[in-house]
């Protein structure tokens, strides 16, 4: 068990009180550096934006309009399974689309194992048996949700399916990690080094025709060709290549 620091411990107990007497102290020292340094105009209002921001959780907040966004949820058997209906639920009427995604062997740390996926297949039979499904068009060729919505009228659901259902032949994404390196699927053993090509000074159309020749070489289908025996590689992190 991880230990909390001192300063973590003294923080987990300040009230409301304390809180906005540290805004309020803060607010201060700032308006003293702003008279020193002679910030003004667009400074001083960026400044102010970052004190109702802090402030905004402690006092009363008109309506703010509701901006849809897509929330991911990976579904693992005798994990997570049982609380798809309640997944689903809580995001029905609230604007916002939940996408279940089949559990994946993405890197080599997770413990995968073929038995532990619950099929996108299950997870639609489940909802449909409480509140109704009708299929909707994909937003554009190559999306790898399939879309559906609630016929009573309560919003939108999707479904990964990329063990059960793999869309290699389609995928029109690559990755780019932190280091500069290119990767062609989320599988991928290996990278494409970006940075050192433009650490050399390489131009806009360089990079573009290397891109090309890249994506137009690629050859991924881990997806299509995994099986239950499908041998260990020694694959890249999510975490490494940001999903």
């Amino acid at each position: 068990m991880l230990a909390r620091s001192p300063r973590a411990q003294r923080r987990d107990h300040l009230t409301r009180d304390d809180l906005r007497e540290r805004i309020t102290a803060a607010e201060v020292r700032r308006e003293h550096l702003e008279q020193r340094r002679g910030i003004t105009g667009e400074h001083a209002a960026a400044s102010g934006r970052v004190k109702r921001a802090a402030t905004a959780t402690h006092e009363p907040q008109p309506p703010q309009p509701i901006v849809q966004r897509r929330e991911h949820g990976k579904v693992k058997r005798h994990v997570n399974d049982h609380a798809i209906l309640a997944m689903a639920e809580r995001f029905r009427d609230s604007g916002h689309i939940l996408r279940f995604i089949e559990y994946m062997d993405v890197g080599m740390t997770n413990g995968w194992r073929l038995d532990d996926v619950v099929s996108a297949e299950e997870i639609h039979r489940a909802i449909d048996a409480e509140w109704p499904l009708e299929p909707l068009r994909p937003h554009y060729p190559g999306e790898v949700a399939s879309r559906y919505r609630y016929r009573d009228g309560a919003g939108e659901v999707g479904l990964i399916a990329s063990v059960t259902q793999p869309f290699c032949g389609s995928c029109t994404r690559a990755r780019l990690s932190a280091d500069g390196k290119l990767h062609t699927c989320l599988f991928a053993t290996r990278g494409h080094d970006l940075r050192d090509l433009m650490r050399r000074g390489a131009t806009d159309h360089e990079l573009a025709q290397h891109l090309r020749g890249i994506w137009g070489a690629r050859a991924d289908r881990y997806s299509e060709a995994r099986t239950a025996q499908t041998p260990p590689l020694t694959k890249i992190e999510m975490s490494y290549n940001g999903g």
